[in-house]
């Protein structure tokens, strides 16, 4: 065995030890696991009914973040090397006999990562996918080390991983029965899944679980400063809003004798809850077209207004073909954006553009012009414009004092025809602009 430290073009800004079998790693390179076409089998009967084909497309990995889990520990690796795959333990600052325990084993197969002092399991997870990205292992299952997961359940993530590399796989508790720590659990869980719906609009089954299978490539690509508990809220969060996909696999989670959680009620929630709010008013305020390009990594830098702007042109720069095609789905999207089809207007927007093959992400981007900041103007500019249509007059007040059914088919009529034209306004407004933007700034040069 030997130390070594990752290159610093993979490191995270803290030391990181890595130790490895000298064998090992002489077969690494592109081929970690220095086989073209490997089947998965372990030696343990109880795992022998798992047969998965590794190959360049899916090589993976097991991740296992441990502070202090010196009682737990080894029997959580050792059941994990019954894969026969690299068993990758970050070892996040551990002063109870933790490290001892994992020096102790003897496995070729075997990857420790070490941080000098306690980081947080975000950190641990994020200096394994960083090892994980250099080693070119394709996929990292995460399992805790304090217990509460069974080793013997990792054999679905592989199976559901190798049908898509690219997917998600997240692992639902089985959160029934008596004791404080599950009914605990299913209410810290019950929250969490409330606030990640309402930032993606998607409902996942556990988002607080830790047993989760990463794409590894993927999940670099994103920009995530959370580095404890709110991490794993955080990278589900972003993935999610990158389009990535999620597929789900029924787990146990065991309380016994050992099992111990560092989670602290206090601090930890309200750094949980810190993130959901950060994710929530971004995803309430900002189009949803640019939250994925807005946290790549190495792509766009800065603060949010320059990320915001950064993934704008993003967009622009992928999508551009000629100028006017440009205007166009620009124009066309802020038109949809404000005509009276609340709900729908995202829907039309994408059907006109696939109609028109003009680029569905430009339009959609512009289509989000009624986003909650924009709904007062544009209703007001609406009313605005069907009152001057309809009584060849602009009256800018409204009257609240005197409200009869006749005043509101009035004011509905006013809007009803006054959004219709005050969108065509704005939609040739947006694409003489565009178009003129287009032609004297190349978007790849904005």
């Amino acid at each position: 065995r030997f130390d070594s430290f990752i290159p610093s073009q993979y490191a995270w800004p803290h030391r990181l030890m890595v130790r490895t079998s000298a064998s090992h790693a002489d077969n690494r390179g592109s081929n970690p696991l220095g086989v073209t076409n490997q089947k998965i089998n372990p030696g343990n009967s109880h795992y022998n009914e798992l047969e998965v084909k590794v190959s360049s497309e899916f090589l993976p990995a097991i991740v296992i973040p441990t502070y202090n889990n010196v009682s737990t520990i080894a029997q959580i690796i050792n059941g994990a090397l019954q894969y026969n795959i690299p068993v990758i333990v970050v070892n996040d600052g551990s002063t109870d006999g933790t490290a001892e325990a994992i020096e102790a084993i003897e496995n070729p197969l075997l990857e420790i990562i070490k941080h000098p002092k306690n980081l947080g399991k975000g950190e641990a997870l994020k200096s394994a996918f960083k090892h994980c990205l250099e080693k070119g292992y394709t996929t990292a299952i995460t399992i805790d080390a304090d217990g509460q997961h069974d080793p013997a359940q990792i054999a679905p993530f592989l199976a559901e991983a190798a049908k898509d590399p690219q997917k998600l796989i997240i692992g639902k508790r089985d959160l029934s029965g008596p004791g404080k720590r599950p009914k605990k659990s299913r209410l810290l869980r019950a929250h969490s899944n409330f606030w990640v719906y309402m930032e993606t609009g998607q409902w996942l089954s556990d988002t607080q679980t830790g047993f989760r299978a990463y794409p590894v490539k993927e999940i670099c690509a994103i920009n995530l400063p959370t580095g404890k508990y709110d991490f794993e809220i955080e990278v589900l969060v972003k993935f999610l809003w990158r389009g990535g996909k999620t597929a789900t696999v029924p787990v146990t989670a065991t309380y016994g004798a050992g099992s111990s959680s560092h989670f602290r009620p206090f601090y930890d929630f309200m750094l949980v809850a810190h993130c959901n709010a950060g994710l929530f008013f971004q995803r309430f305020f900002l189009p949803p077209a640019i939250l994925g390009p807005m946290h790549s990594k190495g792509v766009l830098k800065g603060g949010y207004i320059r990320r915001f702007f950064g993934a704008i042109r993003e967009i622009a720069a992928a999508d551009f073909s000629s100028p006017w095609r440009f205007a166009l789905a620009i124009g066309l999207g802020v038109f949809c954006g404000i005509i009276p089809a609340w709900g729908l207007q995202m829907v039309i927007a994408y059907t006109l553009a696939r109609l028109l093959k003009l680029s569905r992400p430009l339009t959609l981007l512009a289509s989000n012009i009624s986003i909650p900041p924009m709904i007062p103007f544009l209703l007001y500019g609406s009313l605005l414009s069907g009152r001057f249509l309809l009584n060849k007059e602009l009256t800018f007040g409204i009257n609240i004092s005197n409200i009869t059914l006749d005043y509101v088919w009035n004011f509905t009529k006013e809007y009803l025809v006054g959004s219709l034209a005050f969108a065509l306004l704005m939609g040739l407004t947006a694409f003489i602009i565009a178009f003129v933007a287009a032609m004297i700034f190349h978007p790849r040069k904005l």
